[in-house]
C-alpha cells in the first residue's frame, strides 16, 4: 500500500510545527476538492480553524479564491446591515400564536 500524502493529522501537525497560526489573520485551510473526505476529521485536528473544499484542480484556484473573497464581502455586508430579529421573529407571528 503506497503511503497517504493528504492524511489529517500530518497536516495539522505541519500547521501546528510550522507556527502558520502566527503567519496569517485568518483560520481558514484550504484543501483539495479531491481530499474532501478528510475535511471533517482535519477540523477535529486543527481546533480552532475553518476547513474549506477547494477545487480539485489547482488551475482552479484563482477562480475558486476570487468567488471566495466575493462571497465573505457579500456576507460581511450582509451581517453589518442586518438587524437581529425581534423575539415574535423566531417563533412567528403573534396571529398564528392566537389561531392556535
Amino acid at each position: 500500500m503506497g503511503r497517504r500524502k493528504f492524511v489529517p493529522d500530518r497536516i495539522a501537525a505541519f500547521v501546528n510545527k510550522s507556527g502558520l497560526a502566527d503567519k496569517v489573520k485568518h483560520r481558514t485551510v484550504i484543501i483539495p476538492g479531491y481530499v474532501a473526505q478528510i475535511s471533517g476529521e482535519l477540523e477535529d485536528e486543527l481546533a480552532g480553524w475553518k476547513v474549506v473544499v477547494g477545487p480539485r484542480e489547482a488551475s482552479e484556484l484563482p477562480a475558486f479564491l476570487k468567488a471566495l473573497n466575493s462571497m465573505k464581502i457579500a456576507v460581511t455586508a450582509r451581517a453589518a446591515s442586518a438587524r437581529p430579529p425581534s423575539r415574535r421573529g423566531w417563533r412567528g407571528s403573534s396571529r398564528r400564536r392566537a389561531a392556535r
